[in-house]
């Protein structure tokens, strides 16, 4: 039924206006009268677990695995490097290495 509307959506387009770049178009939900667009994998993993924004994920409670501090989440990156000289990496998003494993298998 979705794939029929957009069929009927893009013969419309192409008799009265410019093209439509099928590749590029995205799909997004309609559930009572609001678009929910597509949320990145952290967007997602956050609110599973009970955060709604990125602010309240940064400032959640987490202890240090090497001196037990409980400190911020933002923080911890900065701590573990200036009082036990561990350096982390950020993570790269799940996203982009789909996107990119994707891209290389296509």
């Amino acid at each position: 039924m979705l794939q029929d509307s957009l069929h009927i959506l893009i013969a419309l387009e192409e008799r009265v206006g410019p093209l439509t770049n099928t590749s590029k178009t995205k799909a997004e939900t309609c559930m009572d009268r609001k678009i929910q667009a597509r949320l990145s994998g952290e967007s997602y993993f956050r609110s599973r677990a009970g955060f709604a924004t990125q602010k309240e994920w940064d400032v959640r409670r987490v202890e240090c695995n090497i001196c037990g501090l409980d400190l911020s989440a933002n923080s911890l990156a900065n701590h573990l490097a200036t009082q036990h000289n561990v350096y982390r990496s950020k993570v790269i998003s799940r996203d982009l290495l789909v996107e990119r494993e994707w891209a290389e298998s296509g």
